[in-house]
């Protein structure tokens, strides 16, 4: 149980990692992150959460 938790708030941080680039880049209307990046960025973080809804045996 302890690694499961281990792995979900690892899966959490990487998604807050995304979120955060994102938010950085629109921020600062980064011309250095294409439309493509933010797709990718955004993928990257729904993939995740979904990883994460399937672990969860509720």
């Amino acid at each position: 149980m302890e690694n499961k938790i281990a792995d979900l708030k690892l899966e959490l941080k990487e998604i807050k990692s995304c979120i955060y680039i994102l938010q950085k880049a629109i921020e600062n209307e980064n011309n250095e992150i294409i439309l493509s990046d933010i797709s990718n960025y955004l993928e990257i973080a729904l993939n995740k959460l979904d990883k994460m809804i399937e672990s969860c045996h509720i």
